[in-house]
């Protein structure tokens, strides 16, 4: 078998594919483009006119582009897991030529080419583990795991260097970038009819980020004449209308918390009079989203006098505060078994998650949490180096007294950390007990020891007040909410 002959096997494989990308009803092709892009792959191995160290890389080629239109295939069946494995397939084929080759190395210019071609596609195989899905389950009007799927998306295009991709990629992207914002934006207005709570403040959200979703499409428009990109900006200035027309919030709220020129601008084509009695002077609002937990064998009714205490003190300042409660249940004798506490730090991760998935990044968030709950946390956050907090409290805390803070400061997880310590904090003198003489080495006794080492970054707060004794509203008010805020 000749190059030429494998070249024409590959042409006509493009051909079909390149159909069966066109239009929906050629999605029937798909097979037997995939069937000739595997028989190229597997003839390159015999041709004695292409030079053995190009081999290799040919073969990759053609196997990237027979998992491609098999991907296609698993799609439109809807076999998603399927979807995944093959997109790993393809970034590992990505990963390992530009891994064990460079241009200079690829004598011919068609082979250049082809790298440049996986090079571009490497962002790409691995939104294929995502994008895709989520539009499959927004389509089915699923909007969380939707939103699941196309916040994963945003974070692989935030996270990649695009700098060594060719220019109609880097657009490509870009406008990735514009389309994701926008379609997160419509999962969460679809999430928002359903009964959840801090509504108002997931508006906020969607507003803000269709704002930055016109944005990115304003500085692709720059660029190219497609007039796809202009219509794109009209539709979002078409939906941020509608979203402002039927607001829960007031217009003040919103244009203080995103000093937008652009949205105050549209505000005036709503509405002049109303426009007009926006405050252009007022502080921007922050936003906090805060995690808190109870502790062993409760319920924690603390939570409560939380929940008040934070939501009347937000009022008399520039915060906005998303508070996220959970309950993880009671705690007895699964107290010590290593599965049920797995399964409760797992369900923590899960929590977290999808907090923020829902509402995207916030400029802090912040953790509470006491007794129990500071084991589950403390140990999420350990294990998982994507969460991050910039303020903790720790309340009669269980954790080892040789916990790692430095690591997860080094990995910026933490930024501040209060520690309430009392040295007549008697569940924790049992937990010392149950760590030295009945083999729970996974429990610690620091609420009431304190840490091996000193830290600048963590303050500790000193009292004779118990186990629990320190969740007062006063306590609240006098020292949490000022640490958390400051």
């Amino acid at each position: 078998m000749t190059e030429d002959e494998i070249n024409s096997i590959i042409e006509k494989a493009s051909e079909l594919k390149n159909l069966a990308n066109s239009k929906v009803e050629y999605h029937i092709i798909y097979p037997a483009a995939q069937e000739l892009y595997r028989i190229g792959y597997e003839l390159v191995s015999e041709c004695t006119d292409i030079p053995t160290d190009q081999k290799e890389f040919l073969s990759a080629v053609y196997l990237y582009e027979s998992l491609d239109c098999k991907y296609s295939i698993a799609l439109k069946e809807k076999k998603f897991s399927k979807c995944v494995m093959i997109s790993h397939e393809q970034q590992n084929i990505i990963k390992n030529i530009l891994t064990n080759y460079n241009e200079e190395d690829l004598i011919k210019e068609e082979f250049v080419q082809l790298y440049q071609y996986l090079k571009d596609h490497s962002i790409s195989a691995e939104l294929r583990e995502y994008f895709p899905i989520g539009l499959y389950y927004f389509e089915q009007k699923e909007y969380t795991e939707a939103l699941t799927n196309f916040r994963k998306s945003e974070e692989i295009l935030e996270m990649r260097d695009f700098s060594n991709l060719s220019d109609n990629f880097r657009d490509n992207y870009e406008l990735n970038k514009a389309i994701i914002k926008f379609n997160i934006s419509q999962c969460q207005i679809g999430i928002s009819k359903s009964k959840i709570i801090n509504k108002e403040f997931l508006e906020r959200q969607i507003i803000k980020g269709l704002l930055e979703s016109l944005e990115l499409n304003r500085k692709i428009v720059l660029k190219s004449s497609d007039s796809h990109y202009a219509k794109m900006i009209e539709g979002i200035l078409s939906f941020l209308g509608t979203v402002l027309e039927h607001s829960i919030n007031s217009w003040q709220t919103i244009y203080d918390y995103t000093r937008s020129e652009e949205l105050f601008e549209l505000m005036h084509t709503q509405h002049s009079l109303r426009a007009n009695a926006i405050l252009k002077t007022t502080t921007k609002k922050v936003d906090y989203l805060l995690f808190y937990t109870h502790g062993f064998n409760t319920r924690g009714e603390w939570k409560n006098d939380l929940t008040e205490v934070f939501t009347n003190m937000q009022n008399k300042t520039d915060i906005n505060f998303v508070l996220v409660p959970w309950d993880y249940g009671k705690f007895k004798f699964s107290f010590f078994s290593q599965l049920a506490r797995s399964k409760a730090i797992a369900r923590f991760e899960e929590r977290y998650e999808d907090a923020l998935d829902l509402y995207g990044k916030t400029a802090r968030k912040c953790l509470i949490a006491h007794s129990f709950g500071t084991y589950i946390t403390g140990t999420a956050i350990k294990q998982n180096e994507n969460f991050t907090f910039d303020r903790i409290i720790f309340a009669g805390n269980i954790l080892s007294i040789n916990y790692d803070w430095e690591s997860l400061k080094s990995r910026n997880q933490i930024s501040q950390v209060l520690i309430e310590k009392s040295t007549n904090d008697l569940p924790v003198l049992v937990a010392k007990f149950l760590n030295k003489f009945c083999f729970q080495n996974w429990i610690g006794y620091a609420g009431r020891f304190g840490f091996t080492l000193t830290y600048d970054y963590i303050k500790i707060i000193e009292s004779k007040s118990g186990h629990s004794e320190m969740l007062t509203r006063k306590n609240m008010i006098d020292n949490w909410f000022p640490f958390l805020t400051n």
